[in-house]
């Protein structure tokens, strides 16, 4: 399996270097954001899987979500409050969502603050401890979170995770996430961000194997 892998990506980069001699072709880019806010960082789309015309986007604002009716030539703002936000059990900040549809049902695995701390850092600042949690919902709206974290901690109680991504593969699934200390974190590599690793049969519980088990070193069922 390994021995194909290094074979085609040796095949790949023969073609990206014949291709790096021919003449690059003249793009041409437009706006697709018709609708969106300008000068706003767009989080998550989502493919509604009865209607490929309809696309959910999800951004940094108060406000943000935003629907798609043209295959996203053009957006309506959905209301006027996020559908998924802080709460009694939630009350930090909520964000980075990821929404995967299976067997009709939307799942969303995000960030929740915890708790806060002071910084270790020459500035003062306190440091924001956050996790990745889960939430189910019959359509993009009506979010119900599982409730607490779906990681385990792999740096302590204070390890802060974010950008959960969960891909299908053999029969299970697959979460990519980073993670990194709270404190001294920006000039300490050691104490940076790094990648993670979670495996799921259910999309609920999941089990971390942040140097074991990937995608890619996985045997195939045959």
């Amino acid at each position: 399996m390994r021995l194909k892998a290094h074979l085609l990506l040796g095949v790949l980069c023969v073609i990206l270097i014949l291709s790096g001699c021919q003449s690059a072709p003249a793009w041409h880019w437009e706006r697709a954001d018709a609708g969106l806010p300008r000068q706003t960082v767009v989080l998550a789309l989502a493919l509604d899987p009865d209607d490929p015309n309809h696309i959910w986007a999800g951004y940094y604002a108060p406000d943000g979500l935003a629907t798609s009716q043209d295959q996203g030539a053009t957006f309506v703002r959905f209301g006027d409050g996020p559908v998924l936000g802080p709460s009694l059990h939630e009350p930090f900040l909520v964000g980075d969502p990821f929404v995967r549809v299976e067997d009709g049902t939307w799942h969303m695995w995000y960030i929740h603050g915890t708790r806060w701390m002071p910084a270790a850092e020459k500035d003062g600042n306190p440091a924001r401890i956050y996790k990745i949690a889960h939430a189910t919902s019959p359509d993009p709206v009506h979010w119900r979170p599982s409730g607490g974290p779906v990681i385990d901690d792999r740096l302590g109680p204070t390890e802060c995770q974010a950008l959960p991504t969960v891909i299908a593969h053999q029969g299970r699934h697959h979460m990519y996430f980073c993670y990194r200390e709270a404190v001294d974190f920006r000039k300490n590599r050691d104490r940076g961000y790094r990648l993670g690793y979670a495996w799921s049969e259910n999309l609920r519980d999941w089990t971390r194997r942040d140097d074991e088990d990937r995608v890619g070193d996985q045997k195939p069922d045959n």
